[in-house]
């Protein structure tokens, strides 16, 4: 369950996650946001209940350009007392307004205007996995990847010490994107890792279910 609190302008300032235990809702994670005066969120950051109080997480820091365009993204992670860099989910939203995400310690963006158009390729360049949306979730997420040619391809999620929890995809897929539904609604909340392969290559992203 998520709890959110919004701004006069309709911006999420507060998001508060809970889970089902012992019959009852319990603190999991809370997020804060803050915004510049142009409206744009400038950092993201996470706290962890732990004992009934709250301790830092993880945070994203926001910069934008003079034309309000997101050209910097950083994450970090709480650890030994101080902020350290670490892979983090990195939401980026493409100029037609598609919603990619990242797992990463740092994304730069850079824009230029269209100086020439050309047919669009009907597959990618390459096997690319991308991270789960949404992340966090609850119960279910879908893990989208593409490939650049017609194979077989294994899809698989496991618990965080590596043993395998599901297989969701091994067959023969044809090229391009696709996305297959994870449904966690019988596993605790935590960190989950899952794994595409596709002609002898594995690609690992981590997902964070929260109830």
């Amino acid at each position: 369950m998520n709890i959110y609190e919004y701004d006069e302008k309709h911006n999420i300032i507060s998001n508060i996650a809970k889970r089902w235990q012992e019959n009852n809702w319990l603190n999991f994670g809370k997020g804060s946001f803050e915004y510049d005066v142009n409206n744009n969120c400038v950092l993201e950051n996470w706290e962890i209940a732990n004992n009934n109080n709250w301790e830092n997480w993880f945070r994203i820091l926001y910069e934008y350009d003079d034309n309000n365009n997101l050209i910097h993204q950083y994450g970090e992670e709480w650890e030994n007392d101080k902020w350290t860099p670490e892979n983090e989910l990195l939401k980026v939203t493409n100029p037609d307004g598609i919603l990619y995400g990242y797992s990463a310690k740092e994304i730069f963006l850079f824009y230029r205007n269209l100086t020439s158009i050309r047919s669009e390729k009907n597959t990618p360049d390459g096997f690319i996995l991308l991270q789960n949306y949404p992340n966090p979730f609850n119960p279910s997420t879908n893990i989208i990847y593409s490939t650049p040619e017609d194979g077989t391809v294994v899809v698989k999620v496991f618990d965080v010490l590596g043993r395998e929890l599901a297989t969701l995809v091994n067959d023969v897929i044809s090229a391009g994107k696709h996305s297959v539904l994870w449904n966690g609604n019988n596993f605790a909340s935590g960190i989950y890792f899952y794994s595409v392969t596709f002609k002898n290559q594995t690609l690992y992203k981590k997902m964070l279910l929260i109830k």
